[in-house]
This record gives C-alpha cells, structure tokens and sequence, in this order.
C-alpha cells in the first residue's frame, strides 16, 4: 500500500520539479529492496541499475564509497538501515528545506530523501554539502489522504 503511493509521487515529483530522471540505480542486491526498486521500475526505466553487494551487509564507509565513485549525473540509492538513515543525516546541511522534517523523524522502511548537490563530481560529496529538498514517508502521505 506504502510503495505505490510513493512511486506514484516520486514520477510526479519529477516532473513537476524539472528534475531528471535518475540515470543511475544503486541497489542493495537484497530480495527486499530489488522489491522496492520494482516498485519504482516504472519512474526510472532508462536508468542502469547496479546491484552493491556492499548495500546489503555493509558499513557506513561501503555507502559512501559507492556514492563517491559514481559518474552518473542523478543517483538514487535503494538500501537499509541504519546507513541510509545516517547518510540522510550527514548530507544534509542545516540550511535544507526539509532538514527539520528529517530530523524530528525516524528514517524508516520506504523512505525519500531528495537532494540536490552543487558540486561537479560525486568525489566532492561532503559533509553537509547537501540541499535535502523533500523527507518524504509513506505515512505522512497517509495522514494527508
């Protein structure tokens, strides 16, 4: 019920923002989060997927390094917890749109964070270099409907 609801949002967040459509897919290779990634197949067809076995048993450094040696232009990352909750966390910079609804919150199962960088290479990812636009979960979606 929660992940078509949130796929339904991301497509048309996308558009309605202008922002291109991911071009790259990091997904732990977990049966539970190849099953989220389907459930958003639809909103990033021409994006290549990569399977990170480090996504899956991995530490907070295995993420950052998957991060960090990406060439595509707009990731999106299909992972666990508690990493995505701690790498939201640490990118995000204070001055963020949705810093506070993050982090008055719990970053849990089917959870969005979008953000943007202003930087030229995802080498230069850094410590709050990042504009975290929405925080989105599938319950305050429900609450809203």
């Amino acid at each position: 019920m929660q992940l078509p609801a949130l796929a339904h949002w991301f497509s048309h967040a996308l558009a309605e923002r202008g922002t291109p459509a991911p071009d790259v897919i990091l997904c732990s290779p977990a049966i539970r989060t190849q099953q989220t990634f389907e459930g958003f197949a639809q909103s990033v067809q021409e994006a290549e997927v990569e399977m990170v076995e480090p996504l899956y048993s991995g530490s907070f450094d295995d993420y950052w390094d998957a991060l960090c040696t990406q060439s595509g232009d707009h990731i999106v990352l299909v992972a666990h917890n508690p990493h995505c909750d701690e790498l939201a966390r640490f990118l995000t910079a204070p001055s963020s749109p949705a810093a506070n609804h993050l982090m008055e919150r719990h970053f849990a199962t089917a959870n969005l964070a979008l953000f943007s960088f202003d930087m030229e290479d995802w080498t230069e990812l850094a410590r709050g270099g990042g504009q975290l636009q929405v925080f989105l979960r599938p319950a305050d979606m429900m609450a809203k409907a």
